[in-house]
């Protein structure tokens, strides 16, 4: 069976049709198939966000592995306060009791160290949005 293959050729950023999306440093695109020169835009790819209740779905997470997920201190400690106040996840201690409310921001800002005693899980509501 004969395999099929593009007329066209890898083509330069400049060269890309807008429809691919452009280049810049803010919004970088990500390559598929470097033969043909397909890129498909970065705001196509998955949030932190999205990726963090991703991951969960597999178990709990603690916040030390969720942290490598965001570009910066101040984004983790955001989104983390967001996800947790909109139910998607709970924090929990090392033996397992969830964390209360009131003491999500002192943990998170600015963001300790030590993240291993912390761990999140997923919660139906967080399911529900990323299914």
């Amino acid at each position: 069976m004969k395999q099929l293959r593009s007329r066209r050729t890898p083509c330069s950023p400049a060269q890309r049709p807008a429809w691919l999306g452009v280049r810049s440093t803010t919004s970088p695109l990500i390559p598929l198939d470097p033969e043909i020169g397909l890129s498909i835009p970065s705001w196509a790819a998955m949030s932190p966000e999205l990726e963090t209740l991703d991951q969960l779905l597999g178990g709990d997470l603690s916040l030390a592995t969720v942290r490598t997920l965001f570009s910066s201190d101040a984004r983790f400690s955001q989104a983390l306060t967001h996800l947790l106040s909109v139910g998607d996840v709970t924090m929990l201690t090392s033996d397992g009791a969830s964390v209360p409310n009131w003491k999500w921001r002192e943990l998170l800002t600015p963001v300790p160290h030590d993240l291993k005693d912390l761990k999140l899980r997923i919660t139906d509501r967080g399911i529900l949005k990323i299914k």
